[in-house]
């Protein structure tokens, strides 16, 4: 019996402590006390005819003691159902509304009842202070609190709009506003994207830069992958061009990476991130644009994408494409800016553009306001 019990395989003990950690049910309870039931039945039978006590005894009696115990506690630290609930009422003109914008430095989305608002917040979530501030919107009147939630698991707070438009909120876009209502941690005010195309020795190559100048919607950690940046070709290897702010490897060929940002909420931060391609081959033939626009072996398209149906809110976007070596014309004249929209279906927009050149060089731009997540831009160009 002793050592049944002293050299226990490493699985059966696996077992026994998943076996603990749900002591809540009454069979497995019950199962624990029956061990440590017979165990004291035992020492005490021992102690009764005078004889040793089996050192088996006491090691049963521990296990039905000890294991439960620090069974409980260790899955009572990590169970997920730390929670910190909170109820927001928002109050106008002595009553209660719902018509409007709430969110919380976190960027924890609300639950929205008849008459308020509730947010579930894991304890994983806050920041070392513990306190979270809760923001409500209305055609430029605001209101907000900061609640401690160090030692509350549930509470519930008023938040009172102001009486007038504040020139600040009157002065946010519709869309940064949208942006920050589902959650985005930052919003791009303005990117510009510049192609610049060279020949050098035969091949062409491509400098490809970006430029953003973005603004936080809440605390930015640069700890916390954020902002994600990614340069692709289908002919030809990223060469990395090193930005302006630190940058995090992620991919194994470097396509994409993370930007490092350290920002308040409200503060904005200008930045630039890039790539070089060299392309030793001709274009083939190929359809882009959901297949509604062919290119050929001399003539190609500058793309600013955020493809995704969880991308980025963009306020403007300038796309500029040059050449000092190449006499690059647009393919479709004054109409060869680009709009794409994928979601829910293929739409594609042609939209002004502007060319010109002198004895240095070609170039071509078009700009673009209010993408949201979904859509691209992009001049199509040839030479």
């Amino acid at each position: 019996m002793t050592s049944l019990v002293l050299f226990i395989g490493p699985d059966a003990w696996k077992g026994v402590f998943e076996a603990a950690t749900k002591v809540s049910s009454g069979f497995a309870l019950g199962a624990f006390v029956s061990v440590a039931v017979v165990a004291v039945i035992w020492i005490g039978r021992s102690k009764a005819s005078q004889q040793p006590i089996p050192r088996a005894a006491w090691v049963i009696l521990g296990i039905a003691i000890v294991i439960p115990t620090a069974a409980f506690v260790l899955v009572s630290l990590s169970s997920p159902a730390a929670l910190h609930h909170v109820t927001v009422l928002i109050i106008d003109q002595g009553s209660p509304i719902t018509d409007l914008l709430v969110f919380n430095s976190l960027n924890i989305p609300p639950k929205k009842t008849e008459t308020a608002f509730e947010f579930d917040i894991p304890d994983t979530a806050l920041t070392d202070d513990k306190n979270v501030v809760f923001y409500a919107f209305k055609n430029g009147r605001q209101g907000n609190s900061t609640v401690d939630l160090r030692d509350a698991k549930s509470l519930s707070i008023k938040i009172s709009l102001s009486s007038e438009n504040l020139a600040v909120d009157i002065m946010r876009s519709p869309l940064e506003i949208e942006a920050e209502s589902k959650g985005k941690a930052y919003f791009i005010e303005a990117a510009v994207m510049t192609f610049d195309i060279e020949n050098v020795a035969g091949k062409r190559i491509l400098y490809w830069r970006t430029t953003y100048a973005i603004k936080a919607l809440r605390d930015l950690d640069e700890k916390v992958e954020i902002f994600r940046e990614e340069y692709n070709s289908d002919y030809a290897p990223p060469t990395r061009w090193f930005g302006t702010q630190p940058e995090e490897d992620i991919s194994p060929k470097g396509h994409w990476y993370y930007v490092k940002l350290r920002m308040k909420r409200g503060e904005t931060k200008a930045f630039t991130t890039g790539a070089d391609f060299a392309y030793g081959k001709p274009f083939p033939d190929r359809v882009a644009f959901c297949k509604n626009i062919p290119f050929g072996a001399k003539s190609d398209y500058a793309v600013f994408t955020d493809a995704t149906v969880d991308g980025d809110y963009v306020g403007n976007v300038v796309v500029l494409v040059t050449s000092h070596s190449l006499k690059l014309t647009p393919l479709r004249g004054e109409d060869s800016g680009i709009r794409l929209t994928r979601t829910p279906d293929c739409v594609v927009q042609n939209s002004p553009s502007r060319a010109s050149s002198n004895q240095f060089g070609t170039s071509i731009s078009a700009d673009w306001y209010g993408l949201k997540p979904g859509e691209e831009v992009g001049i199509l160009y040839q030479w």
